[in-house]
């Protein structure tokens, strides 16, 4: 059934094998022929058993035109080398270059999950402004060197790292820091479950942030626990 809905999708959106061909005069038989041999072969490229990665999906796309690809999809389909590439920042563009290649590498079959997760039909969300909000079910995942926000800091806010040199200023001046951005965001982060909260926690010193978790008081000893203390 998923293959059929892909094919269906694909022919009433394709924006090049019938506008390019079809709206031209070419024949509508020869082209529609073609379109679903392109479908075919898509939907096979989807399988999970398939094995294949989203560049051979992007490839074939590009190759039998189901749909007009975005041109730096398709500089990158066609393995440009990095020395190739000028550009400003050479450390953006190379974190560019690797984010793609692992991308290009991925299972496309991944995307029906992803599938499901955008038509909300998956288990899982991930949720912003949430405050005021109440789920079921929460987990949250606390990590510092993977947060892309630097204003918050849970290994300081725990007291795993001790306060910037910012921070130790502000907290004297009686501004804001850190730790205390910290403490709200957290703190509407956990209200937020009406059933089930589980917090993940990374921290590059584990024994340090468990002791200063377990001090802190704030979950029950017994709710705490380490990775290698959870069930396979």
């Amino acid at each position: 059934m998923a293959n059929i809905a892909l094919q269906m999708a694909l022919i009433s959106k394709s924006d090049s094998l019938l506008e390019k061909k079809v709206l031209r005069g070419q024949n509508l038989a020869g082209s529609l022929r073609e379109l679903r041999t392109a479908c075919r072969r898509l939907a096979e490229l989807m399988e999970p058993a398939a094995g294949a990665t989203n560049r051979t999906v992007l490839e074939l796309l590009k190759e039998t035109q189901l749909m007009t690809l975005d041109p730096r999809i398709v500089g990158y389909l066609e393995e440009r080398e990095a020395a190739e590439v000028i550009d400003d920042d050479a450390d953006d563009m190379g974190r560019e270059i690797t984010a793609m290649d692992a991308f290009l590498s991925c299972p496309a079959a991944q995307f029906w999950g992803y599938r499901e997760y955008v038509d909300e039909q998956s288990p899982f969300a991930t949720q912003q402004k949430i405050k005021g909000a109440e789920f079921e079910r929460v987990q949250i995942v606390l990590d510092d060197d993977e947060g892309t926000h630097p204003q918050f800091s849970y290994d300081r806010y725990f007291g795993v790292r001790p306060l910037s040199d910012q921070d130790e200023t502000n907290r004297q001046e009686g501004r804001e820091t850190s730790v205390d951005r910290t403490r709200r965001l957290f703190y509407v982060s956990c209200t937020r479950a009406f059933q089930d909260l589980a917090v993940v926690y990374f921290s590059t010193d584990v024994a340090m942030a468990e002791a200063k978790v377990r001090e802190s008081g704030i979950f029950p000893t017994a709710s705490i626990h380490l990775v290698n203390e959870l069930p396979a």
